[in-house]
Formats: C-alpha cells, structure tokens, sequence
C-alpha cells in the first residue's frame, strides 16, 4: 500500500493551520516539501505555496499535486518581489487559526503541526516553534540550529532573548532561523517587511515580540533543514545588509514606543545595530579590495581598524578549509531497522543491518526529548549520501522514519489496530501484521 493514504489521527483539536510557502526556483525540492506538509497526522490545514514568478517547473508541480489535493492552494506571481512579498501573497488567502511557515525546500516530520499545538496549547503560546535538525550538507547533517542551546522542556523567548540570538552572517543558534507557528488572532494585519531579501522571518518575529507575543519554542527534532549551495539564507550583500539596518531601525522605534521599560530589550537592540554596521562596513572594505581600489579599502580599516581582524579571520577561515581533507565516511547503502527496543532486536533483517531502539514518543512542551533529538541527529547523519532502505515495525518505528527526509525504500509493519490510524510518510509502504490470535 502506497503511503499517500488519507488515514489522520484525531488529535483533539479543531484549530485549523494554514502553512504558507514561498518558492523561487525551487522544482528540484518542491514536491517532497509539498507532499510532506499534506501529510501531516493533522489534517485541518490548507498549504497556501506562493511562487514568486519562477521560470523552472515549479507551477506545473504544484498545479500538478493540487489536483491531487484540495487542501493545496496555489498562488502564481507574476513578478518576483522575494520571499516576504510572497509570503504576504499567502497570508492574504491564510483562513487558519494558526499561520504555520515552511520553506519550499525543507521536510516537515508527519506529526510536526500535531505536536506543535497540542504544546502551544499547553503553554499558551502565541508563537510556537521546535528545533531544525539539518540534512543535505555532510558538514552540518545530523546538527540542528539550535545547537547546544538548554531547551529543557520548553524555552520563553524573550525579546531581548531573541535580538542577542542573531549573530548576522552565522545562523547557528539563532532562534531567527527557526520556523514557527503564530497563532492568525494575534498576527492581525502583521505582514512581511517586503524590502527584506534575507532575514524577513526574523524581522517579523522581533516585531511581534516586541508586541508582546509570547513565543515558546520545544526541542521537539520535527522540522528537517536542508542545506545546500542555493540556500540564500547564509549570503550577505552590502544590499541585503542596508535593508537589515532599516528594518532594525523600525524596530528600534516600536520598542521605544512599546517596551520604554526593558532595558534588556533596548540594550541588545544596540548591541545587534553594531554588528549589522560592522558587518555591513566589512562587506564595503571586501567590494573595495575585489575591485582594486586600495585607496577606498585603506579608508575603509583607518575607520574602522577591527575590520582588518575580520579580513585575517575570513583569510584565515578561507586557507583552513582548503587544507582539510574531507573526513571519509562510510557512503555504502544502508538498512535500518526502527522499532521498540524489543521489536528493533527481534525483527527480521539482513545481517549487516543497523538496529536502532526508539524510545517512547513524550508530550510535547512536557518532558525533555533529548532522546528523540538525539535520535533524529543520529539517522540524519548517517542516511546523508547514501542509498537507505528502512524496516520500521510499530508506532515506534513509523515516528523514527519521520526524521529521514529521504530514503531508497520503507516498509512500516503495523499491528491492525496500528495501521487503522497510521499516516504514512509520502513514498513508504504499510505491511499490516496478521490479527493476534
């Protein structure tokens, strides 16, 4: 049986969630981000994908899936105005309780918006987010963005909190860099800061803390990152850096405004302007040193003399990857086995197989999930680059399967009573054990 059945667990809640998604030449991804936001266990969603004038098959794909589909809504631009302007392109046709934000290349786990608000739920989240475990680039796979950072059970974000998060031209930690759902009544008539290329999701979120928004973030391992070399969200441009220090500046004001009191908030806010001048003052000294203008570069570190440290670092950086051999790695296909510590060692499989036990799935925002995270990190990094082919048996093993964004092969053997409520992810197969006894 193919895994596009249309089976969804009652989760218990009648909040309907409308994911919006803005793509720009994205085809190669496209439908497996599409197929796995429409296979979510919670089925009250609409999946609005705003194409911002693509001139690769990105259309024809999504037109292609919503026939399949109604929940899929497309919406075509005519010109490209960037991820923020198509991203208000979607709100304005959102109907959902919760605004849920997906990037067109990435991979969202079956039970993703399930868990996210059943934990908005419990802390009475107005902005809820889970960490992005990362795939796609052997150098990253198996991490998440978050990184080190003590989660617990769940983590507040305060606005401060979140401005000290962004480090500018390194996205590992920075809660900017996560994907949350908003509750639709609080983001009113909020849109995207349309002149920002990079960094609008940030933007918008600091200006809905600084509202007073309460934003709770789990370490849920339920939203899968893909990086690769098209990835926009890790360039700067003197351009891109120009349109940060507006925006910033309009929040500066909206805190002045808002939030006169906290000191925290106003200091960070400060601190972030220094880093995006500095950041944006090192982009002018490199545009000066490329286009042979040594006068103008030399200007340049006479004002601002710690730009020549940034220069030795990036120099520095630059030689350091070019002398380091790539750390080999076994890249032959792989068999997996998911399951219950008692189905995972007894389930029938090839020799060479990898056995892997999954532990109990926790309440989201309840409990530590360290062991799910580590879990999700783990097959993340050892399914990059390599053909895969999964056995999952049980509950356990389905859930496993959802933290591999690709695999050759799966099958998910079920109990009956398993398989009546089992969403599959798109491309696995459900074997369903005889009835006991």
């Amino acid at each position: 049986m193919n895994g596009s059945n249309s089976r969804r667990t009652d989760d218990g809640s009648a909040d309907t969630v409308s994911v919006i998604m803005s793509n720009y030449r994205g085809a190669a991804y496209l439908a497996a981000a599409v197929r796995s936001v429409l296979g979510q266990t919670h089925n009250r969603i609409e999946l609005i994908v705003a194409d911002d004038a693509s001139d690769d098959d990105s259309v024809a794909i999504v037109n292609d899936i919503a026939r399949e589909d109604s929940r899929l809504i497309p919406v075509a631009l005519t010109v490209n105005g960037g991820p923020g302007a198509a991203r208000n392109a979607a709100l304005e046709r959102a109907r959902g309780d919760w605004i849920a934000i997906v990037d067109s290349d990435d991979i969202l786990h079956p039970r993703r918006i399930e868990r996210l608000l059943a934990a908005a739920k419990r802390l009475e989240a107005d902005m809820i987010a889970d960490d992005m475990v990362q795939f796609g680039d052997r150098e990253v796979a198996g991490t998440t963005v978050l990184g080190g950072r003590d989660i617990g059970a769940s983590l507040t974000v305060s606005p401060a909190a979140f401005v000290d998060s962004d480090g500018v031209s390194a996205g590992v930690a920075s809660f900017g860099y996560l994907k949350p759902m908003i509750r639709r009544a609080f983001l009113g008539s909020r849109r995207y800061n349309a002149r920002l290329r990079i960094g609008e999701d940030f933007d918008l979120c600091l200006r809905l803390l600084i509202d007073g928004a309460r934003y709770a973030v789990v370490p849920d391992p339920t939203y899968l990152y893909r990086r690769h070399a098209g990835s926009i969200s890790h360039r700067l441009t003197e351009a891109a850096l120009e349109s940060l220090l507006a925006a910033h500046a309009d929040a500066v004001r909206a805190a002045a405004r808002s939030r006169p009191a906290d000191a925290a908030l106003h200091r960070a806010l400060d601190d972030r302007a220094g880093r995006l001048e500095r950041g944006l003052d090192y982009e002018r000294l490199v545009r000066a040193i490329k286009s042979r203008q040594p006068l103008s570069a030399a200007g340049q570190i006479l004002r601002h003399p710690a730009l020549l440290s940034d220069l030795r670092a990036s120099l520095a950086d630059r030689r350091a990857k070019g002398r380091i051999d790539p750390v080999p790695q076994d890249r032959a296909p792989l068999t997996l086995v998911l399951g219950s510590a008692a189905r995972a060692a007894d389930a029938p499989a090839p020799a060479e197989a990898v056995r892997m036990a999954v532990p109990p799935l926790r309440s989201p925002g309840s409990a530590d999930e360290d062991d799910h995270v580590a879990l999700a990190c783990r097959l993340t990094a050892l399914a990059e680059g390599r053909a895969v082919r999964v056995l999952a048996f049980g509950a356990e093993g389905l859930c496993a399967l959802g933290y591999l964004p690709e695999w050759d092969a799966a099958v998910v053997t079920l109990a009956p009573a398993e398989a009546e409520r089992a969403v599959l992810p798109p491309g696995a197969d459900l074997a369903v054990l005889p009835p006991a006894g």
